[in-house]
């Protein structure tokens, strides 16, 4: 009978060797966010668009009517004319001889 302990032969006790380690590796997966930053970039972008805006303009007249030779209703180019509830400055030299002709 064959004894493997080593109180069984003395003279030859037991050894303890050590093969170099063999590495088991185990992968392991977490999600980790990652932010990806899309830009939009937004243009205001302005036009000018024509909207027509009707004014009205009112012109009196002054006729001397008393001349001999003249109707009624005509006009020979001698009367005044004033402009009342003009909005607009179309038309600066209308201005200065209207204020010329008032002197």
């Amino acid at each position: 009978m064959s004894c493997n302990h080593h109180h069984c032969n003395p003279v030859c006790p037991t050894e303890t060797v050590f093969d170099p380690p063999i590495r088991v590796v185990r992968d392991f997966f977490h999600p980790q966010r990652v932010q990806v930053v899309q830009i939009v970039e937004v243009v205001n972008r302005h036009h000018c668009v024509p909207v027509f805006e009707k004014v009205v303009q009112v012109v009196e007249r002054e006729e001397d009517c008393t001349h001999h030779g003249h109707h009624h209703g005509h006009h020979d180019g001698r009367g005044h004319a004033n402009i009342a509830g003009d909005k607009s400055s179309a038309n600066p030299k209308s201005k200065g001889r209207r204020a010329a002709k008032r002197k």
